[in-house]
């Protein structure tokens, strides 16, 4: 609900409830007002009104905020008819000379006088109830004589009126503590330490109260909640909650995969508004929610509301941050407010979270992306907003470091046909229809989410394109996260000292020599056989084998004939000079074509295993060669041979007539066979058999 300025009061509390004589009709709201002699006495007095059976009221001075010479008046009018609604007229009036009222919130008409002020709703549903705040000012002479009296008078349909007066006394003049509060895009500080959950634990709070149809009327921020369960990776567990009066549940707490999400994200758009804003309701039901998350080793709350609460005694969100978890809040449109600014960033602040403030509900996407992004230890890369004509586009750059696991692009809007597609670092167009190995693509309404896990190392660029038929220009929003290695890469090999790929990759070199008929038959064990293949053997005999390329049939070796020996070569191929080489194409040198023949024979048919391999840390061949080097690998394979992968290499005309010896090579590499070498009246025959 939208915020005027809410004030510090001191006072005892003091309620007054209008009760009706037929039995069963005392209503209660949280256990905050009750009727007659069950009327609580710990600072509160109860007193019994009738009207004629149209409708009830409870006003309450509040005593949780303490500005100085400032008051707030709560009062609440329940509409206890069956059949029909009615008008509400409420009045709050002071002594001129001593106090003043400054403002009331709320819909509805509002009619000032200096010494008083009137709200005037037009229209309460039967069964239902409406609570407005007022504000008042005591003036400085009467906070020097003590009491000054208030009288707040109600008046429903054809009804009597109610009146009841009660006495405020101000409180000593105290400093008020701000709270800073970041913003989005204001550098906000990350820990470098951050860790990732295992399992993130997080519930989205939706202020769904009446004056949410004009802060965002078209729902926007149930595609904030999409946007947040797209943000969360596999085996995350989400809550969706809503509050008005009552707190309700969009979708309780459920693991979150490619099973669950679109459901959830069904459910996430089943908004309604009504009614007030209870925080106490909001924050009791998070913490149901919470409870109900016991695997979750980091937990998080997102609070969502457009405006200051009703009733200030709220304290539910003080357990969730005694608890340790975090509670970020977004104010949608409280930028002018300083006291709903003030409490939504003292909510944060007391519990490690983080306030965002959001002019317009058009932000609210991109803002829970950024929590999102956040929590799981995302970095920002780029952040940048712009508006498009009918028409128009615009491409943003972004960059993928070798020291990248994952990124994350969102764009979002609020309205109007966008379509949205990225260049990765070879030219080549990412589009719904055209994702590689580890990339993926949500694309909706209002947002699209880009994603890829261990991508191309390089310049990327997103480009946003506005339909023709938009009707007029359409805001623009584009968040790219950055996700880092677990460990950075190691730094380049000192000059002059390179080690060797595959003495590194295989020490255990033994071989097995016994007499045969007319000679001798050695066989090599797993590791000779592979040292073989990684030093040449089946390799053209022109083609002179680099690091690289050594690092290439280690990698290939790990991938297709089982997990790596022993030691592994990450030591060796785990460089940024190798990463670069294989990303850029340039491993193959001066003999690139009949490379690309042996090569595409070696890795022939592997393109979904070596794209899986790339995605996944403990992939045998991200452990044989280090992940980034792999990953750099299965990059560049295309790059360096135009997509030998898939069998683009024949068509280049460089696919060699393959020998016995390259056969035997790749048996040894793809299906884990090893290599016996029979000696025979001075001829050699060489042959793959079984490992024993």
């Amino acid at each position: 609900m939208r915020m005027i300025r809410l004030s510090r009061l001191v006072f005892v509390v003091a309620l007054v409830t209008v009760a009706f004589p037929a039995a069963g009709m005392a209503e209660s709201s949280g256990g905050r007002v009750s009727d007659g002699p069950g009327c609580p006495t710990g600072g509160r007095v109860c007193l019994r009104a009738h009207s004629k059976l149209d409708f009830r009221v409870a006003t309450e001075r509040l005593d949780r905020l303490r500005y100085g010479r400032r008051s707030a008046i709560r009062v609440r009018v329940w509409n206890i008819r069956k059949w029909t609604a009615t008008t509400v007229r409420v009045c709050a009036r002071v002594p001129r000379k001593r106090a003043r009222v400054v403002s009331v919130n709320g819909r509805g008409s509002i009619r000032y006088k200096g010494k008083s002020a009137c709200w005037i709703v037009r229209r309460i549903k039967p069964k239902h109830s409406v609570v407005r705040l007022f504000d008042v000012s005591l003036r400085r002479r009467a906070s020097r004589k003590g009491l000054t009296k208030i009288a707040v008078t109600v008046t429903a349909g054809n009804s009597n009126p109610l009146s009841h007066s009660f006495a405020l006394v101000a409180a000593p003049h105290r400093h008020r503590h701000s709270h800073g509060s970041r913003r989005p895009g204001s550098g906000a500080s990350s820990s470098s330490t951050c860790v990732p959950p295992n399992s993130l634990g997080i519930v989205f709070v939706t202020d769904v109260s009446e004056s949410m149809e004009i802060s965002d009327p078209t729902f926007l921020r149930s595609r904030a909640i999409s946007v947040g369960l797209d943000q969360l990776p596999d085996g995350s567990i989400a809550a969706g909650t809503v509050f008005d009066e009552y707190t309700s549940e969009l979708f309780g707490a459920t693991t979150v995969d490619a099973s669950t999400r679109p459901g959830l994200k069904q459910a996430a758009q089943q908004l309604y508004d009504y009614g007030g804003t209870d925080y106490q309701e909001a924050f009791l039901g998070a913490q149901e929610e919470l409870n109900a998350m016991p695997g979750a080793d980091k937990k998080a709350v997102v609070f969502l509301s457009d405006g200051a609460p009703n009733f200030l005694d709220f304290d539910a969100n003080e357990a969730i941050a005694a608890a340790g978890i975090p509670i970020y809040t977004i104010g949608l449109g409280v930028d002018g407010f300083p006291e709903a600014e003030g409490i939504l960033a003292g909510i944060a602040a007391g519990s490690g979270g983080q306030f965002y403030d959001a002019t317009a509900a058009g932000q609210l996407q991109a803002i829970f992306g950024s929590i999102v992004s956040s929590l799981t230890c995302g970095a920002p890369n780029v952040i940048e907003s712009f508006s498009l004509a009918p028409g128009e586009s615009r491409s943003v750059p972004f960059s993928v470091e070798s020291s990248d696991s994952e990124f994350r692009g969102l764009v979002t809007w609020s309205e109007g046909d966008i379509s949205v597609s990225a260049q990765r670092p070879d030219g080549t167009m990412m589009t719904p229809g055209t994702l590689l190995g580890g990339e993926g693509f949500v694309s909706e309404p209002t947002y699209a989410l880009l994603t890829g896990t261990n991508p191309l190392i390089g310049q990327w660029q997103i480009t946003v394109t506005a339909a023709q038929g938009n009707v007029g220009n359409v805001d623009i929003s584009v968040n790219v996260f950055r996700h880092s290695l677990a460990e950075p890469p190691p730094p380049p090999p000192a000059p002059g000292r390179h080690l060797d790929p595959c003495a590194t990759a295989y020490p255990k070199f033994k071989s097995t020599t016994r007499k045969a008929l007319g000679g001798k038959r050695t066989v090599y064990n797993r590791a000779a056989s592979l040292d073989l293949v990684c030093g040449g053997f089946g390799a053209p005999e022109d083609l002179k084998l680099t690091p690289e390329m050594e690092c290439a049939l280690v990698a290939a070796a790990a991938t297709f004939g089982g997990p790596p020996l022993g030691v592994n070569a990450s030591r060796a191929c785990d460089a940024l000079a190798y990463a670069d080489a294989f990303r850029t194409g340039n491993w193959l040198g001066a003999v690139a074509g009949q490379a690309c023949g042996y090569f595409s024979d070696v890795f022939a048919g592997g393109v979904g295993t070596v794209a899986a391999g790339a995605t996944a840390e403990t992939g045998p061949g991200a452990v044989a060669i280090g992940l980034f080097t792999y990953r750099a690998l299965a990059a560049g394979l295309k790059i360096a041979c135009g997509g030998l992968l898939d069998g683009g290499a024949k068509a280049l005309g460089v696919k060699l007539e393959a020998d016995h010896e390259t056969h035997i090579a790749l048996d040894v590499t793809r299906k884990g066979r090893c290599i016996q070498l029979r000696e025979v009246v001075h001829q050699l025959q060489w042959s793959a058999v079984a490992c024993k």
